[in-house]
């Protein structure tokens, strides 16, 4: 029976275990799919290293599941290595905010493609079927990658939000009062040299109305560092959504 192997981050199981399971449904159990960070994938009292080793000598095809967060764990690279080194079909596939025209070398070298994509879901499947040895599976792959985009987009924004507002709690004790109970205005500070990746966060809760953010200056000789960006909050419309995305 073919073996599957799907690299992931660890952070990105719920999303690597609804892969597992559709494969394993559409393929009629005509494969074997090893996910690293499912219980059902390793037994306890096994030596983790050897598992993986294993699994990656003995798969037939290896699907990366590559958000922003995988591509910061070197095992990722080690993973694609083996498929490299192996040479069987090696595929980067992206999602929760990840490029395929920015993957960091040596990634970039294989063919990527979009979790959320019809069409390249489509092509993942065929490259399955031929590792398999068996007809695609007649699917909708509209449907299909349209809920993909669901699952991992709300990840993605509950990832983005979350590290966000956790951090800006840490900054600015005051703020997690006014956001969990007060409706006026507070300015908070941000270390200058994170306005650009602060920013993205900014645009995310300004479009979905959870907050309104507005850059109001900047300051020296902070609590935060020697520089820091002055913004100032409200809670927009939305703002009980946003709590909810904060919820364990």
């Amino acid at each position: 029976m073919a073996l599957i192997f799907v690299s992931h981050a660890a952070a990105d199981k719920e999303i690597a275990k609804r892969f597992q399971d559709d494969i394993k449904s559409d393929f009629l159990g005509m494969c074997e799919v090893f996910v690293s960070s499912n219980l059902d994938s390793l037994n306890a009292g096994y030596d983790w290293n050897n598992i993986i080793r294993q699994n990656l000598e003995n798969c037939s095809i290896l699907v990366g599941l590559l958000s922003p967060l995988a591509l910061q764990r070197p095992w990722i690279y080690v993973e694609f290595g083996a498929g490299w080194i192996r040479k069987i079909p090696t595929i980067p596939v992206c999602h929760s905010g990840a490029e395929r025209g920015q993957l960091p070398a040596p990634i970039s070298s294989f063919q990527a493609l979009n979790l959320w994509e019809a069409e390249h879901l489509e092509y993942l499947y065929q490259a399955i079927s031929n590792a398999v040895g068996c007809q695609k599976p007649a699917i909708n792959f509209g449907e299909r990658a349209a809920t993909y985009l669901e699952t991992t987009d709300r990840v993605r924004l509950k990832r983005l939000v979350f590290d966000w507002i956790s951090q800006l709690f840490e900054w600015n004790p005051e703020f997690k009062l006014q956001l969990k109970g007060g409706n006026q205005e507070i300015e908070i500070m941000v270390p200058a040299n994170l306005d650009q990746p602060f920013m993205q966060f900014v645009n995310e809760v300004n479009e979905r109305r959870y907050l309104i953010v507005q850059r109001a200056g900047m300051a020296m000789g902070t609590r935060v560092g020697p520089q820091a960006s002055i913004f100032k909050v409200a809670p927009g419309e939305e703002v009980d959504a946003l709590m909810a995305h904060l919820d364990p």
